[in-house]
């Protein structure tokens, strides 16, 4: 590994266990505990106060089903392409859909962008245009999506709502997916989804920031009562080779908790895809057979992240591309183009993005300018859905009869 930007050196004391932690952190715990109580607290008055009820932003006859997808964990649970898939199954079904997300970063336009008209895509954040764009991408004819990218989700909501009143089917089914909502609650919902990391459940402390990797939560006991509050449980992610062993940790966990399985319990199961970059900026997936031949053409891969969890990413990787000498540059979650990363990429020959990360930068003069003469190829994930007993899920069927 080249570097590690601050951001993930952060991330990974973060994880590790309180005796594990470095001896700054271990100095400083005192005051890093008084510091985490208080953010508990705050985030515990929050969730006090609810979500606004449903009629509180929509009139009774408007029929559209909310389904909000977040997490506890700070970033990098793979909850991107869970929200994907549930757009998938929901479009499948001739549904249409709306993915509703605040967007990253300190210069985020509130913008509508759909299936029809898409001339404000290029104003859509990194993860809204990989929605976006995988959406696109997705094999039904008859698609019909927004992605409402606004700080305020009940604007988004709202927005939806209108555009339901002015279609002339009324036999049309519409469901509205919360992007990263479950601390939002301001937007009502009908279901709400908490991705969870087994893995760090069992070894990382069970604290808000900056004593654990959390937004909520302090203890056990509060993480037992967070876990059994939301309609499902998300375990994300392995893949379908590991799945066996995925669910005993599972398992495992939820047996440390003192809790039960239950049907809401889901596990994740992903897949890498690869893509090239067609004109226009749009995508053309690669297959296995050409992956297997820029294999066999280049020992050196360079590769640059702007995610949370690199080093999943960069297992995930060497799966695809065995025995090759790996450099990497990590930027940090959402991280920007630094002038080091555009050397970086300046003294590669075979480049591999993350989708999200070549989103953020591909209108970055300098950075188009450079991959222009390289191999450059981006990649994906795409899950499906498993219960504990391994058997694959029915999950459109699950969100369409779920009732509290």
């Amino acid at each position: 590994m080249l570097n590690d930007s601050f951001s993930q050196k952060l991330r990974r004391q973060l994880n590790l266990p309180l005796q594990q932690k470095n001896f700054f952190f271990k100095l400083l715990l005192p005051i890093l505990f008084l510091i985490s109580f208080f953010i508990f607290l705050e985030a515990k008055r929050r969730r006090k106060k609810n979500y606004r009820k449903k009629t509180s932003v929509l009139n009774n006859e408007i029929d559209i089903k909310i389904i909000c997808i977040g997490n506890i964990l700070i970033g990098g649970t793979g909850k991107s392409p869970i929200v994907q898939e549930i757009a998938k199954l929901f479009l499948n079904n001739n549904y249409v859909v709306a993915i509703a997300s605040r967007g990253i970063g300190s210069n985020i336009k509130s913008v509508n962008v759909d299936s029809k008209q898409q001339k404000f895509k290029d104003f859509l954040s990194d993860e809204n245009r990989e929605h976006f764009e995988k959406l696109m991408l997705h094999k039904n004819i008859n698609k019909e999506f927004y992605i409402l990218q606004n700080p305020n989700r009940a604007e988004s909501l709202k927005y939806f709502s209108q555009q339901k009143l002015k279609e002339s089917n009324s036999n049309k089914k519409y469901v509205f997916l919360l992007d990263d909502g479950l601390q939002h609650f301001q937007c009502p919902r009908d279901i709400n989804i908490c991705v969870w990391d087994p893995k760090l459940l069992l070894q990382s402390p069970l604290y808000v920031l900056p004593i654990g990797p959390y937004r909520e939560g302090f203890g056990k006991n509060d993480f037992q009562n967070l876990l059994t509050n939301f309609d499902f449980r998300f375990w994300s992610r392995t893949s379908y080779q590991n799945l066996k062993n995925y669910s005993k940790t599972i398992k495992n966990c939820i047996k440390i908790f003192n809790l039960k399985e239950n049907i809401q319990d889901i596990i994740v199961c992903s897949e890498t895809i690869f893509y090239e970059i067609s004109p226009g900026n749009s995508l053309k997936e690669i297959d296995s057979k050409a992956i297997s031949i820029l294999s066999n053409s280049y020992n050196n891969i360079s590769v640059v992240t702007g995610i949370a969890n690199p080093d999943r990413f960069l297992l995930d990787l060497k799966q695809f591309f065995p025995q090759k000498n790996f450099k990497h540059l990590s930027l940090g979650d959402h991280g920007n183009l630094s002038k080091n990363a555009l050397d970086f990429i300046n003294n590669s020959e075979f480049l591999i993005f993350t989708l999200k990360d070549y989103y953020r930068w591909c209108q970055h003069l300098d950075f188009a300018f450079a991959i222009k003469l390289k191999k450059t190829i981006l990649c994906s994930i795409d899950v499906s859905f498993y219960n504990l007993n391994l058997e694959k899920e029915d999950f459109f069927t699950k969100l369409v009869e779920f009732k509290r």
